[in-house]
């Protein structure tokens, strides 16, 4: 399944606001690496804008897929995979312009692949509107760039590894696992290695579902509700720990997997909508030292200055109160929180990594950074030297 069909694409939305409060113990969605909404369905019919979707047509042996737009969200229609399984799927790094008319452009911006992350969050409104019971559903991703040589490259899913989120609402499993680079492995579950499922979980067909799917590291959760985005439950449904994790790829798959279909009323088909990847960045205060109470309010010098790209900051509690520690630019721009709660007295210290609160790399300069309580305020220069 290499050499897939490729259309061009438009527009790529990036970075949202950057939530304050970072030393919490579950981080969240801090920055956008992309969306797709699917809400230009007029003019956009067969997936063509906002970011650059790879899917599968007769040339690479999968017969009757169906990609398509549909009351603004995406439809898939289950091809045959030249008899050997059934198979609906669409993948992409996030790309924002994937353009046949321009090979060199295109492949450049795939090669370079900035646009996700192998650590992120993806949520999406899932509707498996049908599905056989021998088929699975998955979302899969840090899926890696199989052959940059191609002229669009791309994940080739027959062939690469991925951690993916397991759904069948027939029997009810609910499934973290990962898959290997053996050939065709995403074909078989019988080898889908299991980090964490649950069965117990009524999930129906023809539901519009909210998927929320984290990985950071060796660390995976999943949400699942219906209603609205806002209706999102606090706790994690299903949590797992791989052993032994891989941390890379940046490409993200959805699939309808399975046998493959004798007719068209055998085909499989689910929607999918309201698609956001975003990433995070824990900057957590830690106490450089368990057993002193400071004399004073105060903040020390970073180190190193100049710095690049990362430097400590200290600073120092004589009382328990709420604080904050903001980043600003040389005209006095606010550029990034890095604290913003109630700490404990204490010497504290932060590792601030060149991101202003978008998640983009500050350019070199002249930056100050201010430590603030009721009463009192401290600010000192730093330099960011590329």
């Amino acid at each position: 399944m290499k050499n897939v069909t490729k259309w061009s694409i438009m527009a790529l939305v990036l970075c949202l606001f950057l939530a304050a409060g970072l030393s919490a113990q579950t981080p969240t969605a801090d920055y956008l690496y992309w969306e797709d909404n699917f809400n230009d369905t007029a003019e956009d019919s067969i997936l063509h804008k906002n970011v650059g979707w790879f899917y599968y047509g007769p040339n690479d042996g999968l017969v009757g897929q169906v990609v398509k737009q549909v009351n603004d969200e995406a439809y898939i229609l289950q091809g045959n995979y030249a008899n050997f399984a059934g198979a609906g799927l669409i993948q992409t790094n996030g790309v924002p312009f994937l353009n046949e008319d321009d090979e060199t452009a295109t492949h450049a911006a795939l090669v370079e692949n900035n646009y996700s992350h192998p650590n992120q969050v993806i949520q999406c409104r899932l509707n498996i509107a049908k599905m056989r019971a021998e088929s699975w559903f998955l979302l899969a991703t840090r899926m890696v760039q199989t052959d940059s040589s191609e002229t669009f490259p791309d994940s080739d899913p027959t062939e690469g590894a991925a951690y993916f989120l397991h759904l069948n609402p027939i029997t009810n499993l609910i499934q973290i696992a990962k898959y290997d680079t053996a050939e065709f492995n995403l074909l078989n579950p019988a080898t889908f290695q299991d980090i964490a499922q649950r069965t117990d979980i009524d999930l129906e067909l023809n539901v519009y579902y909210w998927i929320k799917f984290y990985l950071n590291e060796a660390d995976l959760k999943v949400k699942i509700w219906e209603g609205d985005a806002t209706d999102e439950p606090d706790e994690w449904l299903l949590e797992g720990t791989d052993p032994e994790p891989r941390v890379t790829g940046k490409y993200t798959m959805f699939a309808m997997m399975g046998t493959p279909p004798a007719t068209d009323d055998d085909k499989d088909i689910f929607y999918v909508d309201d698609i956001t990847v975003s990433g995070f960045v824990e900057l957590t205060a830690v106490r450089a030292n368990e057993d002193v109470i400071p004399a004073e309010f105060a903040l020390g010098n970073n180190y190193p200055n100049p710095f690049n790209p990362e430097t400590t900051i200290n600073f120092s509690l004589n009382k328990a109160e709420a604080v904050t520690l903001r980043i600003y630019n040389a005209t006095g721009q606010l550029v990034r929180t890095l604290v913003n709660e109630r700490m404990q007295a204490g010497e504290w210290k932060i590792n601030f990594n060149g991101l202003d609160s978008y998640g983009r790399s500050l350019s070199s300069g002249v930056y100050f950074y201010q430590l603030q309580s009721a009463t009192q305020q401290i600010t000192k220069k730093m330099v960011l030297l590329k």
